[in-house]
């Protein structure tokens, strides 16, 4: 029984003495140090796959929205086809209308010009009758010698000399009724010339005024055609220019749908060093598991090394927790990131709608212009959310305030203070405060150098982020101007030609 016990003792202190060994402490060191590099591996790949699957997103939104252009412009295009086709077959309608309307011109002109013939030998005619019935009158006797005879009267009287004997013709040729009859049937043709003069001169104005409505027709159809023309150009023009659009869209698509596949490979590729990282971390638990059961094992094999052993489980169970409450912030985060990132996505899209809207650069108002007035909104008093941790940008040479910001104390207020005949105006900023010129901003500052939108103030728990919304004049931090910066206590931020201060105040410090 005393040498079981003997050897048992022996063995924990070997155990005992191994623990203690510097070489041991060391490797669990450098385990531990290890491990703590594969998590912040781990965080590292976690943040570069998110950031992937939002540029990835953002490609696609923007693939889709280049298609659904390219389908309205094809739409817009097949509309102006059809509009097109429907325009000619009008012109070609209205130039065969155009052609009709011509040809029944010039036979109402031919028309015309028969009817004026007839109407001037009619009246011709009736002249010489109204000059023989005058004759015929004045001289009774004469009458029949002097006017020529019409072939009509030339038969008849041929006729009526052939039945009548010769003592007889002589008695009824000097008689009256003969010259009485010959007045009546010179009346007779006097008004049936009169009559058909008339038909002919009624005849005559009815084809005037139907040429003339056919002018007109041929004229309002000449300055249609020639609207329909002006118009078919102008479609012409307009689908030509839609189709360079649409090619012009086809290429930026084929353009985006390169730059998708090339990031689907650069994910896959981060998946896999992803999933190294997972397969090393599970190594390390393993590893720290066996730690685990060697440190049961010496608890249970010596009374001498409880101590210990409990000291090596705390710090255990202390790692653990540390995993796990970093796998929990992990997640937490996770979720953030990706309630912020809808969000960033659409404030992006609504900022860059806004800026495609942005008045051109305005001039620089005059000296005796007055001062521009500014109006501050109520900015909402809600705790900001957590945002991830911006990464300093490399400061300029020559900056005092080279090296990492420091970060804000709790429940700090941060302000833009403005100097202005004397006195401090402050503003107290908001999770995100807007500032311009119109009244849709936070901040509003009513001068002509001021952009309509022309920066924004972003707070977050660590850092102040100023940035710049493509403003005319630009905004300068410390005399230098920037797009994106992060705001230290008592940096000098230049809206144009406006100064302001930023200040942190603490919680009990008095404004």
């Amino acid at each position: 029984m005393s040498m079981p016990v003997h050897a048992r003792t022996s063995r924990s202190t070997a155990r005992l003495q191994r623990d203690q060994d510097p070489k041991h402490q060391q490797r669990l060191a450098q385990d531990r140090a290890r491990t703590a590099g594969a998590m912040d591996d781990l965080r590292e790949e976690r943040e570069r796959v998110l950031g992937l699957i939002e540029s990835l997103q953002s490609a696609e939104s923007r693939r889709g929205i280049l298609e659904e252009l390219v389908g309205d412009l094809q739409r817009e295009g097949e509309e102006r086809e059809r509009e097109l086709a429907r325009v000619a077959r009008a012109v070609v309608g209205r130039d065969a209308r155009t052609r009709e309307l011509e040809a029944e011109l010039a036979q109402s002109a031919s028309r015309i010009a028969r009817l004026e013939q007839q109407a001037s030998s009619l009246a011709a005619a009736l002249a010489e009758r109204d000059a023989e019935l005058r004759r015929s009158q004045q001289d009774p006797r004469r009458a029949p010698r002097d006017r020529p005879a019409s072939p009509r009267t030339q038969a008849d009287s041929s006729g009526a000399r052939a039945r009548t004997p010769p003592g007889v013709a002589v008695g009824q040729g000097s008689g009256d009724s003969r010259q009485e009859s010959e007045l009546a049937r010179l009346k007779a043709e006097r008004a049936e010339l009169t009559k058909t003069l008339a038909e002919v001169r009624a005849a005559t104005a009815s084809a005037a005024t139907r040429a003339g409505g056919h002018d007109e027709a041929l004229a309002e159809v000449r300055a249609r055609n020639a609207e329909l023309e002006s118009a078919l150009a102008a479609e012409r023009r307009r689908f030509r220019e839609l189709e360079k659009e649409r090619a012009s869209a086809r290429r930026e698509t084929q353009d985006w749908a390169g730059a998708l596949e090339t990031a689907q490979h650069e994910r896959s590729a981060e998946a896999e060093r992803l999933a190294a990282a997972q397969a090393r971390v599970k190594e390390l638990e393993e590893h720290a598991a066996e730690q685990r059961e060697a440190t049961r094992a010496l608890q249970s094999d010596s009374g001498a090394s409880i101590a210990r052993a409990k000291e090596l489980e705390a710090d255990l169970h202390a790692a653990e927790e540390a995993v796990h409450r970093l796998e929990s912030e992990a997640r937490a985060r996770n979720a953030r990131l990706e309630e912020l990132e809808r969000a960033n996505a659409r404030w992006r899209t609504f900022e860059e709608a806004r800026h495609a809207a942005a008045e051109p650069p305005a001039s620089p108002a005059p000296a005796s212009s007055p001062a521009p007035r500014e109006v501050l909104r109520e900015v909402p008093r809600e705790v900001p959310r957590e945002v991830p941790r911006e990464t300093p940008r490399a400061l300029p040479e020559g900056d005092d305030s080279a090296g990492a910001p420091e970060p804000v104390p709790e429940g700090a207020t941060r302000l833009l203070v403005h100097s202005e005949d004397g006195r401090e105006i402050m503003h107290v900023l908001g999770r995100r405060t807007s500032i311009g010129r119109t009244p849709d901003n936070d901040l509003q500052i009513e001068a002509n150098f001021i952009s309509r939108h022309h920066a924004v103030i972003l707070v977050g728990p660590v850092h102040t982020i100023i940035e710049d919304l493509n403003s005319s004049n630009g905004v300068h931090v410390n005399g230098r101007r920037v797009t994106r910066q992060i705001l230290r206590d008592g940096d000098v931020v230049h809206f144009a030609r406006l100064q302001y201060r930023f200040v942190v105040r603490g919680a009990g410090e008095k404004r």
